[in-house]
């Protein structure tokens, strides 16, 4: 169990590690570009690797007990839960433990939702099978216990279940959603790389999530396999739209960039910033960006911390705006190096963020900027 920089939720529970490329937005997928790195999996995430990639982590079953408080947890943030080679029964365990743990929201994604529809009728058979009764005598006695109840049905008010949606290719994972039994279900369109369309019907839906791509590739111009795929601020407005139409809870993340979590705001028509961070059953209202009510920098603007510059560096971006994308991105990153080297205020640099004297910067390609305390 990790705790998460996800807005969204607050830990991750990754009992299954690895997956294979479904779709579109799993082309930069930031799991395996995190496992390759680390050397967790060995092979590229596609179908032909997944019987070496895709492997159960039976000693993580027991995390989610050693969580202290009420926390959200964003399961298998590093697999998909309802990846093919995952037999039932281990799937099953995975739900007894959250079924035996209410005090936890429970949120599990998935690209792979024709399974959903069935899934309760698979998790009751998978209950009674041999490999499920056998596993039981092999597991810690926390985990024992839930495995020890039979549940008749998957689905509680603290598991929730959600799709993946990246662009109106993969709408109909919305229909298999809407078709199973979830208490509480979302959709994720991060990364949203293209519209959803005019017509898109969230009955049944209680919560949708928007985001641009962010990683390193977002920075580079010269391979056509890892061309950044900017997000439009109108894809994010209009299923904003359908939202509150549709009375159904809204939660912009991010913008495109090549960090995560940056421009945390949606940019309307007129130019303003709003922070959208609606949940399931709480439709609170948006708030406008960088108003008094808005922490910007921190109560002590001396101490330079990794999160102040973060922040300072969507300030900068914000002063940066109306310079073109990859550019400004490079001047908000410098900016945030420039304060927290020197401690001086962003307004001090404010008037060189502007396009008049934007050659005049030292601007470094995102690619050379590992230095910079992100």
């Amino acid at each position: 169990m990790q705790k998460s920089s996800i807005r969204w939720t607050s830990s991750t529970w990754n009992a299954i590690h690895g997956c294979s490329k479904v779709s579109d937005g799993c082309k930069h997928c930031y799991a395996m570009t995190l496992s390759l790195k680390n050397e967790w999996t060995k092979k590229d995430w596609t179908v032909s690797n997944e019987s070496d990639n895709v492997m159960i982590k039976p000693h993580k079953l027991h995390e989610p007990y050693l969580l202290k408080t009420p926390s959200r947890v964003f399961v298998n943030s590093m697999s998909d839960m309802f990846h093919r080679t995952i037999p039932d029964w281990y799937r099953a365990v995975m739900w007894a433990v959250m079924l035996d743990t209410p005090q936890h929201t429970y949120q599990i994604l998935t690209k792979r939702a024709k399974d959903l529809p069935e899934w309760n009728d698979r998790f009751i058979q998978a209950q009674q099978t041999d490999e499920y009764q056998y596993f039981a005598t092999k597991v810690p006695n926390k985990v024992k216990k839930a495995m020890s109840t039979f549940y008749p049905t998957a689905w509680a008010d603290h598991i929730w279940q959600g799709v993946s949606v990246e662009d109106e290719r993969v709408l109909p994972r919305i229909k298999h959603l809407q078709s199973c039994g979830a208490k509480v279900r979302f959709i994720s369109a991060e990364p949203l790389l293209g519209a959803w369309g005019d017509a898109v019907d969230l009955t049944g839906i209680h919560w949708v999530i928007v985001g641009g791509e962010s990683g390193n590739h977002m920075g580079r111009q010269d391979d056509k396999d890892k061309n950044p795929r900017w997000m439009k601020q109108e894809w994010a407005r209009e299923i904003k739209n359908h939202c509150v139409s549709q009375q159904v809870a809204y939660f912009y993340k991010q913008d495109s960039a090549h960090v995560t979590e940056m421009r945390p705001y949606l940019l309307e028509e007129d130019g303003t910033k709003w922070v959208w961070e609606q949940y399931p059953n709480d439709l609170t209202p948006p708030r406008r960006y960088g108003h008094d009510s808005e922490v910007v920098f921190g109560a002590d603007e001396t101490q330079v911390t990794a999160e102040m510059a973060r922040k300072l560096a969507n300030r900068a971006e914000h002063l940066a705006y109306k310079a073109d994308g990859y550019l400004a991105e490079n001047y908000a990153v410098a900016s945030a190096y420039w304060y927290a080297k020197s401690f001086t205020p962003i307004k001090h640099y404010a008037p060189l963020i502007s396009k008049p004297v934007v050659s005049q910067l030292p601007v470094t390609p995102l690619s050379q900027m590992v230095m910079f305390p992100f």
